[in-house]
Parts: structure tokens; sequence; C-alpha cells
């Protein structure tokens, strides 16, 4: 609360605990690849948040048909 000679104010205060916060790639490209053969592209996902994090990749296989794998350092 702030306050005056002749007023007084409420001012909000809005603050965020930690948390995680994920970095990754915008955008992800593969490049064109021959029927029936595959290609593989490592991406690096950092938790660079104050709190741990859990990330889950879901692709539609009737669309993209894909795997993703964990890999941990």
């Amino acid at each position: 609360m702030c306050q005056t000679n002749t007023e007084q104010y409420v001012v909000p205060i809005f603050a965020r605990g930690p948390r995680p916060i994920l970095d990754f790639p915008d955008e992800i490209v593969f490049p064109v690849v021959a029927v029936k053969n595959s290609v593989t592209k490592t991406i690096l996902v950092r938790n660079v948040g104050d709190k741990p994090a859990e990330i889950v990749l879901a692709v539609d296989e009737y669309v993209l048909p894909c795997l993703v794998h964990r890999c941990t350092l």
C-alpha cells in the first residue's frame, strides 16, 4: 500500500517463484531422404530454470513415423 497525505493506493505486486525453463530449437528440419531409408538428428534440450523439468515428446505415427530416444549426459 502506498499512502500520501490525502490518499491511499493499493499496488499489486506479481512475482514468480523458481520454475523449469526448457531451452530447445523452435524448429527441427530433417533433410530429404529416399524412401525406406532413415535419417537421424540429435537435438539438445536444456533446463535453464531453477527447478527440475519433465519433457514428453509425442508424434502422430500416422502422419510422421518417427522414434524419439532419450539420451542422458
